[in-house]
């Protein structure tokens, strides 16, 4: 790298961008690896919707818009 009395405002500019972005994609990392995936699969009428609904009332709050839109059957 280039030594601080090197360095142009640009480059300095540069530098505080690259170190801004980089900090961004840490915490997006670190937040989707907090994330937990679960595929519920089974013939229609199974129970995975009560499955999924009684793990939501064990672990975790009601169903937010995104989640709702998320449920669909195949």
């Amino acid at each position: 790298g280039l030594c601080a009395s090197q360095m142009t405002d640009n480059d300095r500019v540069a530098m505080a961008k690259s170190r801004e972005i980089e900090a961004k994609n840490e915490e997006a990392h670190r937040v989707e690896q907090e994330k937990v995936k679960l595929l519920l699969l089974g013939a229609g009428e199974s129970g995975k919707s009560t499955v999924f609904k009684q793990m939501k009332i064990l672990y975790g709050a009601a169903l937010t818009e995104e989640e709702k839109r998320h449920c669909t059957p195949i």
